[in-house]
């Protein structure tokens, strides 16, 4: 049974027990982060992955978090913009063009 108060970070025991249950034996509760949203994830995965040395390559137009949260990182951003003549799809050369070592 649960609060109406805050959850615990990373999400309820109970939860992440039957999330590690869906995916089998070799995965526990402890290896499992529940976020609130997506906007929490995206900013959590970009501190952890990212740094001031860091690129990112990011599309537009896009969720706004995806695009902001590497900037909160302090990384590089490159832009990539998707265009209804190309049915917003992603061009893999224009990504390759943007990677930077």
């Amino acid at each position: 049974q649960h609060s109406l108060a805050y959850t615990p970070n990373g999400g309820s025991l109970d939860l992440r027990q039957e999330i590690a249950r869906l995916y089998g034996p070799q995965i526990e509760a402890d290896n499992i982060l529940v976020f609130p949203g997506a906007q929490v994830a995206l900013q959590t995965a970009a501190f952890a992955l990212l740094n001031k040395n860091s690129h990112a390559i990011v599309f537009d137009p896009a969720y706004q978090s995806t695009q902001q949260a590497p900037l909160h990182a302090g990384c590089q951003v490159s832009k990539i913009s998707l265009r209804a003549s190309n049915n917003w799809q992603i061009d893999p050369r224009e990504v390759e063009a943007a990677i930077r070592p």
